[in-house]
């Protein structure tokens, strides 16, 4: 039997005197600042430990969470209420960040410009449903993000298309674009 055995089987016949020995030591001035200063480096050194164990034991740890979450739904909504008060600029940033990226990730996928007039500038693009039944899309999808939503669903080619925001407005206006019809005037 090893020096790590025999500890581990020690501290496990003598419960009470960790206690003491532990209660003992956090009473030490600086004891607090050791022991966060120890984690993180053992943390730091054995990071591939705990990403082997993760991954052996991930449905057990998803499961033992949530269940705890569940049971302690109050402390949950308090501890999450007040880190979102205190982070709340830069969660706004990040989600704002994570939708522009989705979004213009999105729009080069389907080509960067207005399939209607060849307007190229991001800012001024939006998605379209070609057959004039975006509303009646999101409604039955429970889309909040068209982005999110054609990314989600590797991107169908079927129903969309890229307009401008003047081109996509007149579309869903007047039924046509006006460049289309000075096109057809000039031709």
């Amino acid at each position: 039997m090893d020096e790590k055995e025999y500890n581990r089987l020690w501290r496990k016949r003598n419960p009470e005197r960790v206690k003491q020995y532990n209660k003992k030591n956090r009473e030490k001035p600086g004891y607090s600042e050791y022991v966060k200063a120890y984690k993180k480096i053992w943390n730091k050194n054995n990071k591939h430990k705990h990403i082997k164990y993760y991954k052996k034991n991930k449905a057990k740890i998803i499961q033992r969470v949530t269940g705890w979450r569940w049971k302690n739904m109050d402390k949950v909504k308090k501890y999450s209420s007040k880190s979102v008060t205190k982070n709340r600029d830069r969660i706004n940033t990040r989600a704002r960040n994570r939708c522009r990226r989705i979004r213009i990730e999105t729009l080069r996928h389907y080509g960067g410009k207005c399939t209607c007039c060849g307007e190229n500038h991001m800012e001024f693009l939006s998605i379209d449903h070609m057959r004039g039944n975006g509303q009646k899309h999101r409604r039955e999808n429970g889309i909040s993000s068209i982005y999110d939503w054609l990314r989600k669903s590797n991107y169908p080619t079927k129903d969309f298309q890229i307009l401008c925001h003047n081109c996509n407005l007149a579309k869903g206006f007047y039924g046509y674009c006006p460049h289309k019809k000075e096109k057809n005037k000039g031709g």
